[in-house]
């Protein structure tokens, strides 16, 4: 079976995207119609919902994702959406591996000896925490739409001290929130 693969410098949506290695986008039914089939990315993706709910379809789970809940994509994990509520707002985050994680997954979460993620695709944050986030996305969306070489610095200072980062693992329920 041949799945697509998409890859985050192909995405092209405006001028300035071949110089950012993140994009950002409004989750809603026009925004994921190529996400409805099975595919890989060569980048990670968050789709954060804020009202409505979806289904994202990751290897073999399925995750219902309703408002204040996160699903962190890694590269080449074979995944899809269905089930959009008409209802459904957020955001969608695509962005490469420099700007996220690779140094927290080596060094800070190894200990954890845990597929972090299976862990982060279907991640519950509380009312406040999602609420601290919100702003957060909102300035890096601005970047996204208005950039320059010294917001392109100021997103990556951004997703390197967003919350998603600094998850950690719970050990007695084995899920993630942030700390």
């Amino acid at each position: 079976m041949y799945l697509k693969r998409f890859e985050i410098k192909k995405n092209i949506q405006k001028t300035d995207d071949k110089n950012l290695s993140f994009r950002v986008f409004d989750l809603g039914t026009a925004s994921v119609v190529d996400y409805l089939k099975p595919h890989k990315k060569d980048h990670f993706c968050i789709i954060l919902v804020e009202s409505g709910n979806i289904k994202v379809h990751i290897e073999d789970k399925i995750h219902f994702l309703k408002a204040g809940k996160i699903s962190i994509l890694f590269p080449d994990q074979i995944h899809f959406v269905s089930n959009l509520s008409s209802d459904l707002t957020g955001k969608i985050i695509l962005f490469e591996e420099v700007l996220f994680c690779s140094d927290i997954l080596k060094n800070e979460l190894s200990p954890y000896n845990v597929n972090l993620s299976v862990h982060l695709n279907n991640t519950a944050l509380s009312s406040l925490e999602f609420e601290q986030v919100l702003p957060i996305i909102k300035n890096i969306q601005d970047i996204y739409n208005y950039p320059s070489l010294v917001k392109k610095e100021q997103a990556r200072f951004l997703y390197q001290n967003c919350p998603f980062r600094a998850h950690r693992i719970d050990t007695r329920s084995t899920s993630c929130f942030t700390a």
